[in-house]
């Protein structure tokens, strides 16, 4: 029990047990305990927050249950890096409390009640960081809205004098599997779905990339950028005039507020997350085949033109990472050339790719993992069903041509369910891939 102290325990990196255990923390009337790159195995925890207190964390990650719970408005979760949350670190915080990340923000919860932060905010202050998106996509039907859907009350991106870039995510289902989710900055003061306050704040020449992920907020702006002295939920995208890829959000808030920041939105292929279930090669193994070329976002319009050097290629699942040979720009975004196709796996695993420009932290991820028509990173006979649901126009997700096309002949037709079998049954040159899975990425 820490109260109106402070705990150091920054040296702690792991909390673990042999054979299981319990542990609770209660940080109450102005403590504040500080953990290290916190990792927590085999024990299950409760931390929770009371009344001007403070956890702060290097970085948080579990591979067994911890509920952190801030009771007050005055409480607040803090981390200097990553909250990997996966689906056993689950936070629940009032109306304003805080959680304050400097990393990547990443969970796979499913329950919009294991993330229950629908009433606080959200402030990014790292340089570039990923947030995952999770929540339901009901377009501007708020009242369809049933729990906190994985939103936040405010998203708070950059400080004075410290821009931050935020790109939103989607790596994980979490709602809809197969389904795009949608973030939601959110709260309503009448039914209306008007009033409150508005949901994104921008400081310091911050950037916030949306690419085609929907985030509704509650704004004072009209769809023709001008303010209108009335908070209501809008959709960012419908901010941009057609063809383009950045919008200046610098306008004053009702409450006197002035933004400095950008949202952009480029094109990118693949998606960062995007799983690629095509044939590796024909089944006598002859044209060997995947991508090639991947975007990452880029600032600038164009972007200076980075060197090969400058970037990092990993892999996870096997394989070797291809090297970059070539590097082009576009509107907020660059292009790497890779000397092959990224590695696809043994049969037993996918691969995952992750590129990252090392200067500035921009970065993408992509799997391989052959036969993974819903992209569920998991190959097997639900594969054949998605494929013959989106020839027969059933309803449900839709596909892109990397999932559906699988003898990579240009079209999608009964002949890729054939090769869909093919690839789970280890025809001709390829493995076995019933029951592959794809890990996570590096």
């Amino acid at each position: 029990d820490v109260a109106g102290s402070l705990l150091d325990m920054s040296s702690l990196g792991t909390i673990a047990s042999t054979g299981g255990g319990r542990a609770l923390v209660d940080i109450t009337n102005g403590g504040h305990v500080l953990m290290g790159n916190f990792m927590n195995t085999r024990v299950t925890t409760t931390i929770n927050l009371n009344t001007d207190s403070v956890l702060s964390v290097a970085s948080l990650q579990a591979d067994s249950p911890v509920a952190i719970t801030l009771k007050t408005a005055t409480d607040r979760l803090e981390a200097s890096g990553s909250l990997l949350l996966g689906n056993k670190i689950t936070i629940t915080a009032p109306a304003g409390g805080t959680v304050r990340v400097g990393g990547d923000f990443l969970y796979t919860h499913e329950n919009a009640a294991d993330l229950s932060l629908g009433l606080a905010q959200l402030e990014c202050v790292g340089d570039w960081q990923w947030l995952e998106v999770g929540g339901t996509d009901f377009n501007l039907a708020c009242d369809s809205i049933p729990d906190d859907n994985f939103g936040y009350l405010q998203l708070i991106i950059g400080q004075a004098g410290h821009a931050s870039v935020v790109q939103l995510v989607d790596l994980h289902d979490n709602h809809q599997p197969g389904v795009a989710d949608a973030l939601y900055l959110f709260n309503f003061e009448d039914d209306d779905c008007k009033g409150g306050i508005e949901g994104l704040r921008m400081l310091g020449g911050s950037t916030l990339v949306i690419g085609d992920l929907n985030v509704y907020a509650m704004l004072d702006i009209d769809e023709n950028g001008k303010t209108d002295d009335v908070i209501e939920l809008t959709r960012l995208h419908d901010l941009f005039e057609p063809g383009e890829t950045s919008y200046r959000f610098n306008h004053t808030a009702p409450d006197g507020f002035i933004n400095d920041g950008w949202i952009i939105r480029p094109e990118m292929f693949p998606p960062i997350g995007a799983i690629d279930a095509r044939q590796p090669s024909n089944p006598d193994g002859s044209n060997p085949a995947g991508w090639t070329t991947i975007d990452l976002v880029f600032l600038g319009d164009p972007p200076p033109l980075p060197g090969k050097n400058e970037f990092e290629v990993e892999v996870t699942g096997g394989g070797t990472p291809p090297e970059i040979v070539g590097v082009t720009v576009g509107s907020y975004k660059v292009t790497v050339e890779l000397d092959g196709p990224i590695p696809h796996g043994d049969g037993v695993h996918g691969v995952q790719t992750k590129i990252t420009h090392v200067p500035s932290g921009s970065k993408t991820c992509v799997g391989y993992l052959p036969a993974d028509v819903n992209n569920d990173r998991l190959s097997n006979a639900n594969d054949i069903l998605a494929l013959i649901n989106h020839l027969n126009d059933a309803p449900g997700p839709s596909l892109a041509d990397y999932q559906t096309d699988i003898d990579r002949s240009g079209l999608t037709n009964a002949s890729d369910i054939l090769r869909v079998i093919d690839l789970l049954n280890g025809a001709g040159v390829y493995d076995p891939w019933n029951g592959a899975t794809l890990p996570e990425c590096p």
